[in-house]
């Protein structure tokens, strides 16, 4: 995510980018919270490889 904020301007003291950053890691990291709350079996559920998972998808998660 970072090359994609500071890639486009070309340089890493672009202060209206740290703060999308950082807003967009608060929001992630609230969502996560939230979600471990409300639904704890969720992540040890979604954390293996669950019967009939695509190969492609095997592919791409290995």
């Amino acid at each position: 995510m970072l090359a994609l904020v500071f890639l486009p301007v070309g340089r890493l003291d672009w202060l209206p980018g740290w703060y999308f950053i950082v807003f967009v890691g608060t929001a992630y990291g609230a969502s996560a919270l939230i979600l471990a709350r409300v639904n704890p079996a969720i992540y040890p559920a979604r954390s293996r490889f669950q019967p009939g998972t695509k190969r492609w998808d095997l592919i791409l998660l290995g």
